[in-house]
């Protein structure tokens, strides 16, 4: 976290009762650390090279059987009208429709795909879009 962020939460800590306000610093110190950005699941420390279509679907088959059972699902749409300066997500500036319409065939072809390996018991706890 910035200086000048640092500094605006003091302003509006300052606010609070002592209590909070303390509590809220304490925070703010344990949390104010460098930290790798979240932009993909599985984050890429977890990419393995070579990894087969019978790789992937043995674990799906093996994550059939783990608790908790729930599922997420992960979708990343790579297409923007702009592209944000801050964004460090894998995107591309949409420049035609079919570029979009074809990645979005593609991905309910994959989605019908996975769905066939999944137990239909697991239930969908989250869906995240990026």
């Amino acid at each position: 976290m910035g200086k000048s962020r640092v500094k605006q939460c003091n302003t509006l800590l300052s606010m609070l009762n002592q209590e909070t306000s303390q509590r809220l610093k304490q925070l703010i110190e344990k949390y104010n650390v460098p930290v790798p950005r979240y932009t993909s699941y599985p984050p890429a420390n977890h990419f393995v090279e070579n990894i087969t279509q019978e790789d992937f679907f043995d674990k799906i088959s093996e994550s059939n059987s783990i608790a908790p059972e729930n599922i997420t699902f992960y979708v990343h749409i790579p297409f923007c009208r702009d592209i944000c300066f801050y964004c460090g997500c894998n995107a591309t500036r949409l420049s035609k429709a079919q570029e979009s319409e074809e990645y979005f065939d593609a991905l309910k072809k994959e989605i019908q795909i996975v769905k066939n390996s999944l137990d239909n018991r697991r239930k969908i706890s989250q869906i995240h879009f990026t």
